[in-house]
């Protein structure tokens, strides 16, 4: 559980700082976009409130993180991977689900990180058919971490990088490999909906701005 933690600390820090502190404001009854009603990884809809995911069955488990929008752990998901640990949902201070992370179980007992490796490359192949060709980033320090037994020793050092970003239609996917030690590791999904995700940032930067 100490090690889900930890992993959670880093699903928010892939790609945008979240801080600030903010008051919470219900969505609109506003006419939905199209980008606020698209398919959203897990079964879920990109848009959606809180109250939405709640009476689709979705449990949430309130994280308390002031400044960093409306977040929860969610379970009794519609669809899920079987080795998914950890969902956390993003509804940030509008109530518009705009981000959505996963982090899987862990990989113990495995220095040369080949179940994660084999994991991820699974994945990354799937996620390349649903949306197209990604970007990978697989950056070993092997000045420092010089043995085939040593992967996830760089990876949990922070030298080394495994992830691999897709971008289509409005939505940004990275998919990634973490460390808990030596010879324990997790993969992380981050999915992001590109526009709600700059709503996100402005109301972010005007409550930062009320806050000092």
């Amino acid at each position: 559980m100490r090690a889900i933690i930890y992993s959670l600390s880093l699903i928010f820090c892939l790609s945008l700082p979240l801080c600030g502190h903010a008051e919470e404001k219900a969505s609109p009854p506003a006419e939905a976009k199209k980008e606020e009603t698209a398919e959203a990884p897990f079964g879920m809809k990109w848009g959606m409130s809180e109250a939405d995911a709640k009476a689709a069955g979705i449990t949430l488990t309130k994280i308390d993180k002031p400044g960093e929008g409306k977040q929860f752990t969610a379970t009794g998901l519609s669809k899920i991977l079987s080795d998914t640990e950890i969902v956390v949902l993003n509804f940030g201070y509008d109530d518009k689900l705009w981000l959505v992370a996963a982090v899987s179980k862990s990989f113990d007992n495995d220095p040369y990180g080949g179940g994660v490796r084999s994991r991820y490359d699974e994945l990354s192949g799937l996620l390349e058919k649903k949306y197209g060709k990604g970007e990978a980033s697989h950056l070993n320090d092997h000045r420092v971490f010089t043995g085939a037994d040593e992967f996830l020793s760089g990876i949990r050092s922070g030298r080394s990088v495994h992830f691999t970003t897709f971008k289509k239609e409005g939505v940004s996917v990275e998919l990634s490999i973490g460390a808990n030690s030596s010879d324990s590791a997790y993969y992380r999904l981050r999915y992001e909906n590109t526009e709600l995700a700059k709503q996100y940032e402005k109301d972010k930067k005007a409550h930062e701005g009320n806050a000092l």
